[in-house]
């Protein structure tokens, strides 16, 4: 399923695997930031694919192992590509609980095996960010100027990004 990025908020509790893919490294982060929000440090866990791939024993005992203090976890997974598509195949059907993974990613192509699966599959959420264009940057510097409380013409604003 593709959300928007300011559709995050409506999806954290209710879906538990996500892609982030893309090129705007800072909206990125911020979708990444607002998942975890509800997570502590100490709860938070992050690989890198290679690092799955090349244990992955590993990768399973963190995430099939609970804690006693803790009833959820976040996994951050960086560098994913088409290599981990097996492997989500797999934990999804095991149907986990309290574990909520987040698979971070560069562009990926339309015929990329991992975009095409988190797109079609109604469990996983794929969050597309893109680089920001005029109207994009127009929104931002609206929502900035208003949570200022400041009045500023749309032709300011228009000169401000164009700079």
């Amino acid at each position: 399923m593709i959300i928007k990025n300011f559709e995050i908020k409506n999806y954290i509790d209710k879906k538990n695997i996500f892609l982030i893919f893309g090129e705007n490294e800072g909206l990125k982060e911020d979708v990444i930031s607002e998942i975890a929000k509800t997570f502590t440090k100490e709860i938070t866990i992050k690989y890198d694919e290679k690092d799955i791939l090349l244990n992955p024993d590993n990768f399973y005992n963190n995430l099939y192992s609970q804690s006693f203090f803790d009833d959820k976890k976040l996994i951050l997974i960086n560098n994913a590509s088409d290599r981990l598509k097996n492997e989500l195949e797999k934990i999804l059907n095991k149907k986990i609980q309290g574990v909520t993974i987040v698979l971070i990613s560069k562009i990926l192509d339309k015929k990329s095996k991992l975009r095409n699966f988190f797109e079609k599959e109604k469990d996983l959420c794929c969050v597309p960010v893109y680089k920001d264009d005029k109207r994009n940057l127009l929104n931002i510097a609206f929502a900035f100027f208003k949570s200022k409380n400041l009045n500023i013409s749309s032709e300011a604003i228009n000169l401000i990004v164009e700079r």
